[in-house]
This record gives structure tokens, C-alpha cells and sequence, in this order.
């Protein structure tokens, strides 16, 4: 059986943005956050590198990511879309797909809903999709769509896990601790996982 850099070609990667490809910004009352300008933008290590060895393998890369920062005004959609192209192009992703709703707005595009991941899977046909965020919600939304999942997760080992399949939306395929060690595993990841 072929593994996913055999099919590269046919393979989309969807990454989420904050926290896996940027830091999160810790903002007063240690509240979490996305940049809101380029200056907070700082790419977590190993990221810039994992993306352009996608490129270089031939798979198509997208940013999925949901910034409700734009729906309650405290940005503008043109300064969420200019971070989101600024890391677009220093990783060589193929492109940016953004939800500028917050959850109240029970849009169809903001993750968990696979709007978002549809759209992107709609512009290249993959045969197979990966989705790789560090939330839950990406997960969730990378299940609904059957794509082959993975959560980075900082505080977990340095050694890829890999899950037994499950019924459960919201479990992944594969826990990693930055997206450099997911990129690694998806080279020898069988297609139908």
C-alpha cells in the first residue's frame, strides 16, 4: 500500500494558524488570543521548515483558521487577511482560508462546522485531506469532512501518538508535540488510516 509522499499530489494539508504555525499572543488577565498586527506574529519553531517540506514533497497546503476577532471589531478582515498572507507566504502555503465569525454568529465556515475545510477541499479536489490545529475544534471539523486528524499538543511528548480508530468527532488520529513531528509522521502515514 502507498504511503501520503507517494500520493503527494493528491493530498491537501490543512493547518490551523494560531498555535501551530504562530504563537498565541497572551494578552492582560491572561487571556489567550491571535495577533492582531504583524508585530505579535512569531512562528513557533520548526514551523516555517515543516511547511516548506510540504511544498517541496508536492503537497497543496491551505491555512484554515478562525479569527472571531474581526466579528467583534476588534480587527478589521483586511488586517486579520494581511497576518494571515504574511504567514502564508513565509511558509510557502498555498493558501489562506479565514472565518471572521465568533461563535454567536452560528456561521457555517467557523470551526467545529466543516464550512471552512469544504471550501478549501472544494478549490483542490484532494483525493486525501489531512487537518492538522491544535484545538479540539480542528479536530472535530477535520473528522466531519474525513480527513486524517492531528492535534499538536505542546505539553504531550516528544513521541507521536497515534490513536486506534474511533467513533468519536472530537479523538484524533495522531497527537504530536509541534507541527514539524506531525509533518514527519504524515510522510509515512498510509492514505486510508
Amino acid at each position: 500500500m502507498k504511503c501520503l509522499s507517494q500520493v503527494a499530489d493528491q493530498v491537501l494539508v490543512l493547518i490551523d494558524r494560531d498555535g501551530v504555525l504562530i504563537q498565541n499572543v497572551l494578552r492582560p488577565g491572561n487571556v489567550i488570543g491571535s495577533a492582531r498586527q504583524l508585530p505579535e506574529v512569531r512562528f513557533i519553531d520548526g514551523s516555517i521548515e515543516a511547511c516548506k517540506l510540504l511544498r517541496e514533497c508536492g503537497f497543496k497546503t491551505a491555512i484554515v483558521t478562525n479569527q472571531p476577532d474581526v466579528s467583534r471589531k476588534i480587527i478589521s478582515f483586511q488586517d486579520a487577511h494581511a497576518i494571515s498572507n504574511h504567514v502564508k507566504h513565509i511558509c510557502a502555503i498555498d493558501s489562506v482560508f479565514i472565518c471572521p465569525h465568533d461563535a454567536k454568529d452560528n456561521c457555517w465556515c467557523r470551526k467545529p462546522k466543516p464550512g471552512l475545510l469544504l471550501e478549501a477541499i472544494e478549490r483542490y479536489k484532494p483525493a486525501h485531506v489531512v487537518m492538522i490545529g491544535d484545538r479540539i475544534t480542528d479536530v472535530i471539523a477535520g473528522k466531519l469532512v474525513g480527513a486524517i486528524t492531528v492535534r499538536i499538543d505542546a505539553s504531550s511528548s516528544a513521541v507521536p501518538t497515534h490513536y486506534a480508530q474511533v467513533n468519536n468527532h472530537s479523538d484524533p488520529d495522531i497527537v504530536c508535540d509541534t507541527l514539524f513531528a506531525a509533518v514527519n509522521e504524515l510522510f509515512d502515514l498510509s492514505p486510508v488510516y
